[in-house]
């Protein structure tokens, strides 16, 4: 992991990784976004309403 700049930067963090490393986090997201998708279908045993 990178030391994140001393300076105040306009740039979001974001704009510290290469395109590979942003093309890695986007398909993390993209994975776990599909995961709660699944997760929010299947009905809770548990849940009383």
């Amino acid at each position: 992991m990178r030391e994140r700049p001393t300076f105040d930067s306009e740039q979001p963090d974001d704009a510290l990784l290469t395109p590979e490393e942003q093309a890695r986090v986007d398909e993390g997201m993209r994975r776990l976004a599909a995961e709660r998708a699944i997760e929010d279908e299947i009905p809770d045993i548990n849940d009383q309403r």
